[in-house]
């Protein structure tokens, strides 16, 4: 695809293994295991801090189609991607944006989607 459609050269595979073992070796310092990390810090008795965006209106589950995100954004779920058991979440702080522009998509999305369901009452 890449020669044909694309009309770029072939990727030549042990060129890109040793490009990719350079990067690995660069970041490398900065890899943890971070599900060990996280259970030591907790036997510690150390306060954890996990950050969540983007809102309940971009949840996959709960949120407003088509603008949704892939990940959830509730905050259940922390425990999920930090790796910790969810008992282990104490305390939650929420914290309120004012209102932005997905906010405005999301009310001009329900105001098309009210007026057509009025127009297939009115045509019943």
């Amino acid at each position: 695809m890449l020669e044909h459609i694309y009309h770029k050269p072939l990727l030549d595979a042990d060129e890109l293994f040793n490009t990719l073992m350079e990067y690995a070796d660069m970041i490398k310092p900065y890899v943890i295991d971070s599900v060990a990390f996280m259970h030591n810090a907790i036997k510690e008795g150390k306060k954890i801090l996990l950050e969540g965006q983007l809102g309940s209106l971009k949840d996959p589950d709960f949120g407003i189609y088509p603008m949704t995100t892939s990940s959830s954004t509730l905050a259940g779920y922390g425990a999920v991607g930090a790796g910790i058991p969810p008992y282990e979440i104490t305390d939650i702080i929420t914290v309120v944006k004012h209102i932005h522009q997905q906010l405005v998509q999301v009310l001009l999305f329900l105001k098309s989607s009210v007026k057509k369901l009025m127009n297939l009452e009115d045509a019943r």
